[in-house]
């Protein structure tokens, strides 16, 4: 089971580790979405520039950088980040895990048991449909993909599809 970090506990967590980080750094960045996120709050509490995680020559006004990650459990991540930048940096992670810890801004992920719950894969040789319900998949399902009443059209082979459960 997983906690989800609220975004006061998350901001609190933040300027808490960056406290000795004031003035000490000369541009942040963070590898991923979460890390991309924490960057940018950090950009804005430290006051110095933001830099997109894909950048490996950092200009050398902005040495040293700070490569930050909300959540870490090895911190493999953030060393692999380390050795891309071309300069100085150092790596910081808000939270240690395990426990699992899931944020606010991350989509809901699907649990067992989920009751009467299917997901119908369709594939096709350059496209693959993946349609989730909650519901088990009654004469209409294709209806959303087409946008037709026709029962008689349907937008993709039925015998290309399988059945299984969700997760």
């Amino acid at each position: 089971m997983s906690r989800i970090v609220q975004p006061d506990e998350f901001y609190d967590r933040l300027v808490a580790v960056l406290r000795h980080a004031v003035g000490q750094f000369g541009s942040v960045m963070g590898p991923g979405r979460s890390g991309a996120l924490a960057s940018v709050y950090a950009s804005h509490l430290l006051g110095i520039p933001w830099l997109p995680y894909k950048r490996q020559r950092v200009p050398l006004v902005l040495w040293p950088t700070l490569i930050i990650d909300t959540a870490t459990m090895s911190g493999r991540t953030l060393r692999k980040a380390a050795r891309k930048i071309l300069g100085p940096s150092e790596t910081l992670a808000l939270f240690q895990e395990p426990p699992r810890l899931r944020f606010w801004f991350e989509s809901p992920v699907c649990q067992r048991p989920m009751a009467s719950s299917d997901v119908l894969v369709i594939q096709q040789p350059k496209t693959t449909w993946v349609l989730a319900t909650v519901t088990p998949l009654g004469p209409q399902w294709w209806q959303g993909l087409t946008g037709t009443q026709d029962p008689n059209q349907q937008p993709l082979p039925i015998e290309a599809a399988e059945r299984r459960s969700a997760c």
